[in-house]
């Protein structure tokens, strides 16, 4: 065999055996990502869990259509969904579910108590929360519930432009 040919048959044999590299998914917007959470919540049979998951979007479009520092009407508004949110949450009783909840629920807390734009050292304490928040994520084992949270955390993310 030639060179030539052995050159020629390396040239397609070595792009089959080496894998090729996909690119690293596009990070999926704000508005994306709340419309995933809205088509997962969407097959919750109607229940405490889905009325949780209801507050929690209602808390998600105020705060993607009012981005930073709210109104005295829009924190209103995300006082009430969060309302609504601290009274099912009070009812959960597994301790991982009400973990995670809680977590959510004090991380909402902050942000509208703080008037949609917390300082620095609220930030950092948004992040810590988050990162727990993640860890409890990780343990479900449900593909549905799972996704759910993934997706709210990575909304949150979003927010707080945390890794």
């Amino acid at each position: 065999m030639s060179i030539v040919r052995m050159l020629a048959a390396l040239a397609i044999v070595i792009p089959l055996a080496v894998p090729a590299q996909e690119p690293a998914p596009a990070a999926q917007s704000p508005k994306a990502l709340l419309e995933a959470m809205q088509n997962n919540v969407g097959r919750i049979s109607p229940s405490l869990e889905y009325d949780r998951w209801g507050a929690n979007i209602a808390l998600w479009e105020v705060r993607l259509e009012h981005p930073g520092k709210g109104t005295s009407a829009v924190l209103a508004q995300m006082r009430k969904s969060l309302g609504v949110m601290t009274g099912v949450v009070s009812q959960i009783r597994g301790p991982e579910e009400k973990e995670r909840w809680e977590l959510n629920r004090d991380m909402w807390t902050t942000l509208v108590d703080e008037g949609g734009a917390p300082p620095a050292a609220s930030r950092q304490s948004l992040r810590n929360m988050l990162k727990r928040l993640r860890a409890n994520v990780e343990k479900i084992a449900a593909p549905g519930e799972r996704e759910r949270w993934t997706v709210n955390c990575d909304l949150w993310q979003a927010e707080l432009g945390a890794k």
